[in-house]
């Protein structure tokens, strides 16, 4: 997982995101910096080809969100899916 990390000025809004590389169900990624409140996390399909997930199996989700970590998943790698972006909005 790559992972970078933004603190406004004045340490109010977290931004936090990184990459998972594998198409699978149920990860659970914890936030390098734990936050105060987690307002939104936003995950994104990665794609294995030029072209996108072909057909509509390609599921992506996110769930369980804590101040600390959150589970995503995306998933049916025949379709070209293969893992996914995220970001994390949160308060200090």
């Amino acid at each position: 997982m790559i992972f970078s990390f933004l603190r406004s000025q004045r340490a109010v809004l977290d931004l936090q995101w990184g990459v998972y590389t594998t198409g699978t169900r149920n990860v659970t990624i914890t936030l390098p910096i734990a936050t105060s409140v987690t307002y939104a996390v936003i995950a994104v399909v990665r794609t294995t080809n030029s072209i996108g997930c072909s057909g509509s199996q390609c599921c992506q989700y996110v769930s369980n969100v804590t101040s600390t970590s959150f589970q995503a998943g995306s998933y049916d790698s025949g379709n070209g899916c293969a893992g996914f972006w995220w970001m994390s909005i949160g308060k200090a």
